[in-house]
């Protein structure tokens, strides 16, 4: 459901640029708690998106289309790049 939710919003937003390109993870011990991490290709694409404002547009639409699938309003949508969490490691060494 977390998944669709999100392609869901996305779709929604028409053609982001520069785009999301992938959903890296997410996660949560509850669902009040669930973590949604959006990855961008590289720096420059995520600080010209925070720049553009896209990432409060992208956040409001992600938990509001999760609130239609019934997941509670705690939740929070975080943005990365893929580059820094290839740096980290990958995934499972970047969201310890």
């Amino acid at each position: 459901m977390v998944r669709r939710a999100v392609q869901r919003a996305l779709q929604g937003l028409g053609e982001l640029s520069p785009p999301i390109v992938t959903h890296l993870h997410f996660g949560a011990t509850d669902p009040d708690n669930l973590t949604i991490h959006l990855a961008y290709r590289d720096r420059a694409a995520w600080l010209e998106a925070q720049a553009r404002g896209d990432h409060d547009r992208v956040r409001r639409e992600v938990l509001a289309s999760l609130g239609r699938e019934g997941y509670p309003p705690g939740g929070a949508v975080d943005f990365v790049s893929v580059e820094e969490v290839d740096a980290a490691g990958g995934p499972w060494k970047y969201f310890r």
